[in-house]
């Protein structure tokens, strides 16, 4: 994220736009090296801020950001936002709460288990969360070189086995592997883009639905480029 300037960007936007409404309250979950935290603190009217960081390396250094910087009014809290309670951990509920915690595949670190917690226990009645919501979309592409990077099978090993159309993929206990597509030389997307999955996070019934899989959305991928679609 740190290295995202264009996000970092928007996120600051977010916090400062929120707290310039009147939400004095901030809680940033998962906090890292506690950057959104220091967003909150350089914004005018902000009250209190509690930084909240699970994991002891991060805690740590966000302590060192934090004192580097001088900043008074950030509480760091070293806790997962599940486990906090209130007045023990926090005065009352926050009125803004904002999270980055979105992963490559956007729910691989439990950002709605947590978000869903957070909004019952966590957040006013009028409170908002940062991001608002997240969306999905879907392409189809060809990539003899990403393709090949998770086939297991070569030509030499069709010589002993027979598997027709079949591949036979690496097993994997991750639910889903990231690429960065532009380093692959060989990548095209072929197919539009559509949207597959939209989630409002302050919504927790939108929340709810999908993680529940209450939510299913059909879509159809229209190839561009028929040679390359009927091949692979």
């Amino acid at each position: 994220m740190l290295n995202d300037e264009k996000r970092n960007n928007e996120f600051k936007k977010a916090i400062q736009y929120w707290i310039s409404k009147g939400k004095k309250r901030v809680m940033d979950i998962g906090c890292g090296t506690g950057l959104l935290s220091l967003y909150a603190a350089n914004t005018k009217n902000v009250k209190e801020i509690y930084a909240i960081e699970a994991d002891t390396i991060m805690h740590s250094i966000a302590a060192q950001v934090i004192a580097e910087n001088q900043v008074k009014n950030i509480s760091l809290i070293h806790k997962y936002s599940t486990d906090l309670t209130i007045p023990e951990d926090i005065l009352a509920r926050v009125d803004l709460i904002v999270s980055e915690i979105l992963d490559s595949g956007v729910f691989g670190e439990q950002i709605l288990e947590t978000l869903m917690h957070a909004k019952e226990s966590l957040l006013t009645k009028n409170g908002k969360i940062v991001p608002w919501k997240v969306c999905i979309f879907v392409a189809g592409y060809n990539s003899t070189q990403l393709c090949s990077s998770h086939i297991i099978t070569n030509d030499t090993f069709h010589e002993y086995f027979y598997a027709n159309k079949l591949r036979l993929v690496a097993k994997s206990n991750e639910p889903y592997d990231a690429e960065y597509v532009d380093s692959i030389k060989d990548f095209r997307i072929i197919t539009d883009t559509r949207e597959t999955l939209e989630v409002d996070f302050n919504s927790l019934e939108s929340m709810e639905k999908h993680f529940d899989g209450k939510i299913v959305k059909n879509f159809e991928l229209h190839c561009e480029f028929e040679d390359e679609c009927s091949e692979h």
